[in-house]
């Protein structure tokens, strides 16, 4: 097994008269690389290029000879040499991970020989794959795996009913296949292996330092999601409790929110489906009916609130978010669903609660199809869209 690195070519492109810099780059799972790029303008702003994702970066830290760099809008962190070269060295690192101050070291080479290229068989695996993730034999999680293939080349996401896994790239050589991801807060790595008769699949879902999980599938080109929407809590009051940063604790009977409709957004900072419902709300805010009011209750990964409101100014700001976002409470669905008792229970971060002009609770969505998963996307811009019509009704 290989040490835990990133080993980073170096290369120079010219775009116009301007000199960009840009590095190949592999973070070392286990005993697989994840494949990104580190690209760095003429202004000497740095990005990662994960597949089709652009993921930002910012600048928090100088000190000494090295660099921090903010990943994204995760408690997640870059660091290397103020001044990087063709050969230089560092560290990625994770603020709200389970054992603290643990991360993976990364290098950069002036001359990446790589693996040496194999011949590539065309697979035919564009389809929906519905999968079970094992342990043990037993199932302990179901999914729909999206593939599509261009030549050799993979991507696609795992729908699952609390959310997706976001944007995934690979490649594909003949039966045996890979995808992979690097946003700035999550590296994942899936290997595959296809049946001779392209029907099923088997695979290894690898994370962190040492995580791994199997799972196995089928082609199913009709496969479906369960509907997120459920009407347990239907006529229901809502009812709440969250603070904003200078200490005020927030209700639903507060001016801001009493005698109107509300679309609710169960969130935490930490989580990447979140995020994606963040943003596609704030495209929303701007198009919906004036009466309505969106708030966002955060649950974060550290009970103390100094870091709980600068995970929630972060977003606000990096995502140009127009609605208060309050803070609730710690991560986990028991603290969530004891701080909006209601709905019976917070099955997924994110959930959606809506909400009409007397306080009742017409619908609730747990999870979130974000935009790598296609037309379940825009299946649900379009429910969205209608449940705003519906609240917003006398």
């Amino acid at each position: 097994m290989r040490n835990s690195l990133i080993a980073l070519a170096f290369m120079s492109i010219s775009v116009g008269n301007a000199q960009t810099t840009e590095w190949k780059c592999r973070l070392s799972i286990q005993d697989e690389f994840i494949s990104f790029r580190l690209l760095r303008n003429a202004s000497g702003e740095f990005q990662i290029l994960n597949g089709t994702e652009t993921v930002q970066m910012e600048l928090k830290k100088s000190s000494g000879d090295s660099l921090e760099f903010a990943l994204s809008v995760f408690d997640a962190s870059l660091i290397f040499p103020k001044n990087p070269g063709k050969e230089f060295s560092g560290w990625y690192k994770k603020g709200d991970a389970k054992v603290s101050g643990k991360g993976l070291q990364f290098s950069a080479q002036s001359d990446l020989k790589g693996d040496a290229k194999k011949q590539i068989t065309a697979a035919g695996i564009t389809s929906k794959w519905p999968i079970e993730f094992l342990d043990k034999d037993k199932v302990q999680d179901k999914g729909i795996l999206v593939l599509k293939q261009e030549g050799n080349k993979l991507s696609g996401t795992i729908m699952t009913e609390t959310g997706d896994y976001r944007f995934l790239n690979g490649e594909v050589n003949g039966t045996d296949a890979f995808l992979q991801t690097f946003d700035g807060g999550h590296a994942y790595y899936f290997r595959l292996k296809f049946s001779e008769s392209g029907k099923a699949l088997n695979g290894e879902f690898l994370y962190s330092g040492s995580g791994k999980q199997v799972f196995r599938g089928t082609r199913d080109e009709t496969a479906q999601l369960a509907e997120g929407f459920a009407d347990v809590a239907a006529g229901k009051k809502i009812s709440f409790s969250a603070k904003d940063e200078s200490g005020r604790t927030f209700t639903q009977s507060d001016k801001e929110f009493s005698n109107r409709p509300l679309v609710i957004q169960v969130l935490g900072t930490w989580c990447p489906n979140c995020l994606d419902e963040t943003r596609f709300l704030v495209e929303e805010y701007g198009l919906k009916n004036q009466s309505v009011e969106f708030i966002g209750l955060a649950f974060e990964r550290k009970d103390e609130a100094a870091y709980a409101f600068d995970r929630i100014a972060t977003v606000k700001r990096k995502l140009n978010v127009p609605y208060p976002i309050l803070w609730a409470g710690k991560a986990n669905k028991d603290s969530a669903s004891k701080a909006i008792p209601a709905i019976g229970g917070v099955k997924a971060f994110p959930t959606t609660i809506f909400v009409n002009r007397k306080g009742e609770i017409l619908k609730v969505h747990s999870g979130f199809s974000g935009p790598a998963t296609g037309e379940p996307y825009e299946h649900w811009r379009t429910e969205f869209r209608a449940m705003l019509r519906e609240i917003s009704k006398d």
